[in-house]
């Protein structure tokens, strides 16, 4: 395949006028960068006191976790605020579910833990009656 080029038909002239530089204008934005966050960030205390009281399932302990995250995204800057404050709302539903958990986990165990009492307490008090009785 053979392909035949046209000669170029023009002076040095033409050639310089296409090379001449055109001035460019450079336009640079800088963000504005605003003085307050968004939002306040999370206490991690409430996360520590989760985790050590009302960890069922570890729950709490993965929203210490996701706290700890957000925290770090938090510190990174502006551009994060918004990244971390999805990665809190997330945090404090595990947070809440663990509190939630525990909570009914110990109430159950506190029934249980009655109920086994009074069976105990019941066993002793008609072992009692039926000595009383047998004399």
């Amino acid at each position: 395949m053979t392909t035949k080029y046209q000669p170029f038909e023009g002076d040095d002239a033409s050639i310089q006028a296409q090379q001449q530089a055109v001035p460019m204008q450079v336009v640079v934005q800088q963000q504005v960068v605003g003085l307050q966050p968004i939002a306040i960030a999370d206490d991690g205390i409430l996360y520590w006191l989760a985790c050590i009281f009302c960890n069922c399932c570890g729950l709490s302990l993965m929203a210490l976790t996701m706290h700890c995250v957000a925290q770090g995204l938090w510190e990174g800057g502006q551009a994060n605020y918004n990244s971390a404050q999805g990665v809190w709302r997330k945090a404090r539903s595990l947070r809440l579910a663990g509190c939630i958990c525990g909570l009914v986990s110990a109430v159950i165990m506190f029934i249980l833990w009655f109920v086994q009492i009074s069976a105990i307490w019941g066993g002793i008090h008609n072992a009692e009656n039926n000595d009383s009785v047998a004399n």
